[in-house]
């Protein structure tokens, strides 16, 4: 490790998911953290039911209001909220309530974070379902049935 990684605002890497905008914010070399924010859009797509098999993550609402859910249940998430999810364990945005919500989002380990956060912006510039899929379908990603 070469020591700690400050990111000023603007900086990092910008992914457009759709249209959904993903601030990258990587940690230090070495580090096993991934630091992202989220803007989504009112009427996009947002992030289907899914889990991931090594990844663990984490959302905290900065503004706006969505609706977490875990499959089983739902909750209303405005500013302030946070959801821990550990590896194998269902979640999703189900939809935005109000405002333009802007979430911290953190995934560890690093490597498959990084590597599936590549593969969901490369998935929505292919703009075609089975492609989405097939991209999808490489990284630690599992959507619900």
């Amino acid at each position: 490790m070469t020591g700690a990684a400050v990111f000023q605002p603007g900086e990092g890497q910008t992914l457009d998911l759709g249209p959904n905008r993903w601030f990258t914010k990587r940690g230090a070399e070495g580090s096993e953290v991934v630091v992202g924010e989220i803007e989504l859009a009112a009427d996009g797509d947002l992030p289907p039911l899914h889990s991931h098999k090594t990844i663990n993550e984490a959302f905290y609402v900065l503004e706006g209001e969505v609706e977490l859910t875990d499959g089983k249940q739902t909750w209303r998430a405005g500013p302030g909220t946070a959801m821990d999810i550990p590896t194998g364990v269902l979640h999703g945005i189900k939809k935005v309530l109000s405002g333009k919500p802007r979430m911290l989002i953190i995934h560890t380990p690093a490597k498959p974070a990084l590597a599936l956060l590549e593969a969901l912006s490369e998935a929505f510039r292919a703009g075609d379902p089975q492609k989405m899929g097939e991209i999808l379908s490489k990284v630690d990603i599992k959507l619900a049935d």
